[in-house]
């Protein structure tokens, strides 16, 4: 039990309302079966059955005591009257109960989806690109249902042991000695079967092990299809996923082999203990029969009990490993919480506004702490407000890694980032990313219309608004001609449209927001040469009311920067006015220049 009680705790702590109410509804379920099994006796003695038609057990003859003023025929329809309506009752908190059951469960379920997701969104992000997305998904699809799942084990065994006392207390007023014998051989078998709560945990840990497999190799094998079909390697991959699925296939089956050896065994030995119990009470006891037909029948439906019991202990043990894993997820997210205190969602506090220039001073950040690798070293740059920047340099340069820094999603090991002279830290950087837009080189759309992934980061923003954005981002044209226009569903991704028509639509998102900064990841690399010309202009145009950095290599892309930064192996080499740069024959700019012609010729 001291490997369940943290499931056990959690649980308590989401709905301690919800679980007491629970286990109440089970206590009077159980007494009310209870009372049932008694009625028995009466109906069982008033018909004659018994040999006898009084009622021969002391405590049950006392509570009974008055029913003898009536006859047997008007005695029997009495007792059966309130057999009736106990079962009746029993129905109704039965059917409550399970009411209950699935309330606390999917609470449960929407409790640990809810925050983890919560952890996720609000975790570092140098946190999360550590983590293996698909681990995530698993953890919110799979893992989370299997662990609720353990409520409804958990509270089944709290149903069973609860009945079991009821029962057993019953039994032992019928006849205290065949209830100790029956007691003393379900103790033995369930101590036997002990050792299974062990393998269903070393099962249950392999079952977490092939979901998070089968949930990557699904994600990594759906994203590389087209690549698959390209190289023609569809039969090796199809025979990696055959693998696993039957490594899944064998872990079911001897999950089910140990979960049905309790029930085997069990059975085996109910029919022993009962058997050896019925001529132990005839010939040797010499039992009266009333107490002998109650006890037999109780142990007749509480030995399934037994195995009923192992077995939700077993499958709780099996779910323990996901728990834990969940558990240590959540756990690692905390650890790492981002520290921003987070304002009003749509509109920034006014604290904050850039009117004269971001300054990188002394700015060191590395993402191995246990290594002297530095991702950038010694950075200390001005961007001035109301003007484009161009970030350059080779791929792994560190031109992403300063653009995070600059958007908060990473802090410097040294150094400071300020806006106005002001520090970007705390709850300044939650109204930091509020003024800021971004556009990634690989633009993420939802599986909804055009409109909708206009507004997911804007939602007040108008129609008059939507178009003018478009407009903006040389998208207005193609999305005007869609037969819905705005209302047009993209599909998984935005697949229903090009690359370039996809980061038009990012552009336009971003430009709805009317940033005061605006950051552009090779966001124009998709485009043909006149819309991205298009763009530059409306750009060029922006520059008086915003800040515009862009991480480009291409040259009609930054030809109109008045400020290009570049870097090399994390630091800063140079930073000028394109004429200045492309005049030295030692620029790192000017050979990044004289590469790209090269490769246009």
């Amino acid at each position: 039990m001291n490997t369940l009680w943290p499931l056990i705790k959690d649980i308590s702590t989401f709905s301690p309302n919800r679980l007491l109410s629970n286990i109440l509804h089970m206590i009077v379920a159980s007494l009310t079966s209870g009372i049932g099994v008694l009625l028995l006796v009466p109906m069982l003695a008033i018909t004659g059955i018994t040999g006898d038609r009084t009622v021969t057990v002391p405590f049950l003859r006392h509570a009974l005591s008055w029913l003898d003023q009536f006859d047997s025929s008007v005695q029997l329809l009495l007792v059966l009257l309130v057999y009736i309506v106990l079962i009746i009752f029993q129905a109704i908190v039965n059917r409550r109960m399970a009411i209950l059951n699935v309330q606390l469960t999917q609470g449960y379920a929407r409790y640990l989806r809810e925050d983890l997701f919560s952890k996720i969104l609000r975790c570092d992000w140098a946190c999360l690109t550590g983590k293996r997305l698909t681990d995530i998904t698993n953890a919110f699809v799979i893992e989370v249902n299997r662990v609720s799942s353990a409520t409804i084990f958990l509270l089944r065994i709290c149903a069973q042991l609860l009945l079991a006392v009821v029962q057993l207390y019953i039994a032992f007023l019928a006849s205290p000695l065949l209830t100790a014998f029956v007691l003393i051989c379900g103790t033995l078998m369930f101590l036997l079967m002990n050792s299974n709560l062990m393998k269903s945990r070393q099962l249950g840990g392999l079952t977490h092990g092939l979901n998070r497999a089968l949930m990557g190799r699904i994600t990594e094998q759906l994203g590389s299809i087209k690549e698959s079909k390209i190289y023609g390697v569809e039969k090796e991959q199809e025979e990696r996923f055959r693998i696993l699925t039957a490594e899944m296939e064998q872990n079911a089956t001897d999950v089910t082999r140990l979960q049905t050896r309790p029930d085997f065994f069990y059975k085996i030995a109910a029919a022993l203990v009962i058997s050896f119990l019925f001529y132990f009470a005839v010939n040797l006891l010499q039992v009266e029969p009333a107490s002998m037909l109650i006890v037999i029948f109780i142990f007749a439906r509480l030995w399934p009990g037994f195995s009923s019991l192992q077995n939700n202990l077993l499958n709780v043990f099996a779910i323990m490993p996901a728990y834990q894993s969940l558990q240590q997820l959540k756990h690692e997210l905390s650890m790492q919480t981002e520290q921003v205190v987070s304002g009003d969602a749509e509109q920034p506090t006014g604290r904050l506004r850039l009117e004269n220039a971001i300054e990188f001073e002394d700015v060191n950040f590395t993402y191995r702490h246990d290594e002297e690798s530095f991702a950038l070293r010694d950075i200390s740059i001005s961007i001035p407000a109301h003007s484009i920047t161009a970030l350059v340099g080779k791929s792994g340069a560190g031109k992403s890694t300063l653009v995070d820094l600059l958007l908060g999603l990473l802090k410097p090991d040294t150094g400071r980032i300020l806006v106005d002279n002001t520090i970007i830290e705390g709850s300044i950087l939650s109204d930091w990313r509020k003024v800021i837009s971004y556009v990634p080189q690989d633009p993420f759309l939802f599986n909804d219309t055009i409109r909708e992934n206009l507004l997911c980061f804007n939602p007040g923003a108008s129609e008059e608004e939507l178009w003018d954005a478009l407009g903006m981002a040389a998208a207005r044209d193609f999305v005007s001609k869609l037969p819905q226009g705005l209302d047009t569903l993209l599909g998984d991704r935005g697949v229903r449209l090009s690359g370039g028509e996809k980061q038009r639509i990012v552009l336009a998102r971003a430009l709805i927001r009317t940033p005061q900064l605006l950051i552009l990841d090779e966001a124009t690399s998709a485009l043909d040469v006149e819309n991205e010309f298009k763009i530059q202009q409306a750009i060029e145009g922006m520059k008086d009311r915003l800040t515009i950095i862009i991480i480009a290599h291409r040259m009609e892309t930054i030809n109109r920067a008045d400020q290009i930064i570049v870097i090399d192996e994390g630091e800063v080499v140079e930073s000028g006015h394109l004429k200045e740069l492309i005049k030295s024959d030692q620029s790192k700019f000017r050979k990044i220049v004289d590469i790209n012609r090269e490769m246009l010729n």
